[in-house]
């Protein structure tokens, strides 16, 4: 099982997104069943294929588990000292932060264990990090994206690879690997770990899909259903990135006027010749335009696209839509201009804000 695990992880990484000899690695290691396989099972690649690595765990605390969150903490540094490894571990209140910014916990403990994954790159100067998410978490992500009607990009689900915003790398090694057999791999080799009773109730979305829903899917419509969902997930990655290299030759053909963004950030298309590109190329377009111009990716809607492509249809010179973030598109004779404020709203609906 061992061997069969660390080729599976070999091939869901790009050879050149893994540390080379004599580089950290940095781990991100809750105690729990998952991470704890990834840290042993990158330390037998490192040991069995002579990779040269230094491994460093990372254990970020939520405190919002109580004495439970403090135990796992405790247990992963032990770990380290145990084998020789390096360690971080940080503790930040997820529900003070929730609180203070208005985000929900899940959102919150996402945002934050990433600045500290970052943050732990920066201080050991490792270039890579390596999270636990598996193949179940792939099929609870795409299936939860699907229920909140998600387009093609959000099917593609959790990236193997992911560029952080240091330069550095995040790599999801057990992407491909089902939690089943990741269990059997721990039974087999009697690796103890962590378990985090929150897991099992049903107070989150995840919790509720992971512990309702697919088992109900897989008893009374279809055994497969799983492997399905990451059948959809592959099938659409690869459509993606196809579109993804054609909306980018597009943009170019299509842009006018781009100066420098931080500058002047405005981005000016021929309109004329974006109607005649298919519908998909239509939507990314202006979807990369905006993101160029800074508006996240959650605060484009679908709806604010389908605007932004009926103020072309219309033809009408001198109309203007106001879009989230102090984003403002205007069409004239054949043109639409996109440009930010200076102030910002939060995201909302589209509207048409004059002549």
């Amino acid at each position: 099982m061992s061997r069969e695990l660390m080729n599976k992880m070999s091939e869901t990484i790009p050879q050149e997104r893994w540390p080379v000899s004599g580089e950290t690695i940095v781990i991100g290691a809750s105690g729990g069943a998952d991470s704890t396989a990834l840290v042993f099972l990158l330390h037998a690649i490192n040991e069995t294929e002579h990779r040269g690595w230094r491994l460093h765990l990372a254990h970020l605390n939520h405190q919002l588990r109580g004495i439970e969150a403090d135990e796992d903490a405790r247990f992963v540094e032990r770990l380290a000292r145990e084998n020789h490894w390096g360690i971080t571990i940080e503790q930040r209140s997820v529900k003070d932060l929730a609180n203070q910014f208005g985000t929900s916990l899940e959102e919150t403990a996402r945002r934050e264990r990433y600045a500290f994954f970052e943050r732990v790159l920066r201080e050991t100067g490792a270039r890579v990090a390596a999270v636990a998410h598996q193949a179940d978490d792939q099929i609870e992500t795409v299936l939860h994206r699907l229920l909140r009607g998600t387009g093609l990009r959000g099917l593609s689900g959790i990236p193997a690879v992911r560029l952080l915003q240091s330069g550095g790398w995040l790599i999801r090694p057990l992407l491909n690997i089902r939690r089943a057999d990741i269990l059997i791999y721990m039974l087999e080799n009697e690796i103890e770990f962590c378990h985090d009773h929150t897991n099992d109730g049903m107070d989150f979305t995840r919790n509720r899909i992971r512990n309702g829903l697919l088992p109900l899917l897989e008893g009374h419509y279809n055994a497969g259903v799983g492997e399905a969902m990451l059948r959809l997930a592959q099938q659409s990655r690869w459509a993606h990135e196809w579109i993804q290299e054609q909306t980018e030759q597009t943009y170019r053909d299509l842009r006018i006027d781009e100066p420098d963004l931080s500058e002047s950030p405005r981005i000016v298309l021929d309109a004329k010749k974006l109607l005649k590109a298919p519908p998909i190329l239509q939507t990314e377009v202006i979807r990369r335009a905006m993101a160029k111009l800074g508006t996240p990716e959650k605060h484009i809607g679908f709806d604010h696209v389908c605007r932004v492509i009926e103020l072309i249809q219309k033809n009408t010179s001198g109309k203007q839509l106001e879009l989230p973030d102090g984003l403002y598109v205007a069409y004239d004779r054949g043109q639409l201009t996109m440009h930010r404020s200076a102030t910002t709203q939060l995201p909302g609906h589209a509207k048409q804000v004059g002549q």
